[in-house]
């Protein structure tokens, strides 16, 4: 239902007040009046819900009888809207305090595999990776470092098929938007294509075809080094299982 339409929820929501109709049914904005009919209903009230001024979405209620609601069940409707909201507001603070640890508790995995890896590097970059992936939501995780030749050279690896992993060692690339880490490399940013189907700069076509990549997201490991961490999903906007084919 778009805020643009003429239903009590959508006036509600685009006006940030209570909309009261004793009867849809006599409205001559009501646009709704099929669904009226259908749910055999004739009075409605829709509460706005509020979070910092801004409107997050609508309470609807109604009935069969037409006629006005009691100011006592506008009032109790009005509560659970406000109660409705700060339900709300809790889930995401919740989810940002546990997103938040879960970072604090995966760096710190990552530093006592550091701690206990003083000469094992692979054991050090594949735990970082996995980790990345994990937190990041991605199928697949790849480093790269620059090597003499100038062109970036896959150096870890998680989560990948061999045959994606045999591509990708077999072919480096160079600094150029062709790539996501070879943007990155250029611009020393981090850099998130979205969908690289629909991205006009990127030619990686035949590694996007072997691996399936549609998704992908890159950084420096830091300003002065030559590695990248490269993260990617096989589907634009999805998070899809690591079993499936994904680079």
């Amino acid at each position: 239902m778009g805020r643009d339409g003429e239903t009590l929820t959508a006036r509600a929501i685009r006006s940030a007040n209570i909309c009261h109709v004793p009867d849809v049914l006599s409205d001559p904005f009501y646009q709704a009046k099929d669904a009226a009919r259908a749910g055999k209903y004739r009075a409605g009230l829709a509460i706005p819900m509020i979070r910092e001024r801004e409107v997050i979405g609508a309470i609807f209620v109604a009935r069969q009888q037409p006629g006005l609601f009691t100011d006592a069940q506008v009032q109790l409707l009005k509560t659970f809207a406000d109660q409705a909201v700060i339900a709300i507001e809790n889930v995401r603070l919740f989810n940002e305090t546990k997103e938040a640890l879960d970072q604090q508790t995966a760096t710190a995995d990552v530093l006592k595999v550091i701690s206990r890896s003083t000469v094992e590097l692979k054991t050090v970059l594949d735990a970082l990776l996995e980790t990345a992936a994990r937190l990041c939501r991605a199928d697949h995780a790849y480093m790269f470092r620059r090597h003499a030749d100038g062109l970036h050279h896959l150096i870890a690896i998680h989560g990948a098929s061999e045959e994606g992993k045999a591509y990708v060692e077999s072919h480096p690339f160079a600094p150029d938007h062709g790539t996501t880490s070879g943007r990155v490399a250029l611009e020393h940013r981090a850099v998130h294509i979205p969908d690289v189907l629909a991205d006009p700069e990127y030619t990686y076509t035949e590694g996007q075809r072997v691996t399936g990549i549609r998704t992908t997201l890159d950084c420096r490991c830091c300003a002065k080094t030559r590695w990248s961490v490269y993260l990617l999903s096989p589907a634009r906007g999805s998070n899809p299982s690591r079993t499936r084919r994904s680079s």
